[in-house]
Order: structure tokens, then sequence, then C-alpha cells
């Protein structure tokens, strides 16, 4: 009987030096939205929504997490027009930031009904194998009637 005892709290200390191993660290990353352009609300004409071109930048203390991030941009209705359910967020584009940071989506779009654009930081885990060293999510708005 004390054989068996000594075994299952040798077992116990090895799963729980195995779990202690592995952690997870939170590395917080923020991503800015501060350009909205339209490149031909001037010259077209006719039924063809604009093309619109937004950006920003993303930025963390842990300089690993700010090249190559996944943004996305969103399109998020508003619920002013009473004519039905409201849509979904429409996803408008993916990019991926560049060495410093920088992020930039091209579409196009009517906006109509949109309350803002929306870009969402994608998470992303750095670390080694067990180790889930994680660039956190967050995301920046850019009210399209301000």
């Amino acid at each position: 009987m004390p054989k068996r005892i000594a075994l299952a709290i040798a077992a116990v200390a090895l799963v729980g030096a195995g779990g202690a191993a592995a952690h997870t660290t939170p590395y917080p990353s923020v991503v800015s939205f501060d350009l909205l352009l339209c490149t031909d609300c001037g010259g077209k004409r006719g039924l063809d929504p604009p093309d619109w071109v937004a950006g920003g930048e993303v930025s963390s203390a842990k300089a690993a997490c700010v090249p190559g991030r996944k943004v996305k941009l969103y399109a998020v209705y508003s619920d002013v027009e009473k004519r039905g359910p409201v849509p979904p967020p429409e996803l408008l584009d993916i990019d991926r930031t560049s060495e410093r940071g920088a992020w930039s989506a091209r579409f196009t779009h009517e906006l109509l009904g949109v309350h803002h654009l929306e870009a969402r930081l994608v998470k992303r885990n750095i670390g080694p194998e067990g180790h889930r060293h994680i660039c956190g999510e967050n995301g920046a708005t850019y009210s399209v009637f301000s």
C-alpha cells in the first residue's frame, strides 16, 4: 500500500510540473484608425459606388506583435432605419501590417446605412511550443458621420 501511495504522489507531481511549464503571457496590442479617403468621389458619376482607402497603425509594447499582424476592416450598420433587421458587420478588406505597423485597406462601398467602420486586430501567438505568448486583439472605430 505505501508503494502505491508513493507512485500516486509521484504521478501527481509529474503532471503538476508539466502543467507549470506551459503558460500564457498576454501582450496588449492596439490598432488605430486614422485615415479614410474617397479616391474618386468627385469624378465618378452614375450607379457605381465610390472607392475608398482606410488606414491606421498597430502598436504594442512587445515589438514582435507589430509586423505582419492581420487587420480586418468592417462596415457596421446602424439601426436608425427600421426597414428590417440590421445586417451583421460586413467584412470590407483584410490587410497585414508593415514592419512598423502601418496598415491600409481598399474597398468599394456606398456606405449608405453604415454607422461606422471598424478595424479589428486578430490575435496571434508568438510563443514557442507549449508557451502561449498572445499578441492581443483590439478594435478601433471610425465614425462615417463625424
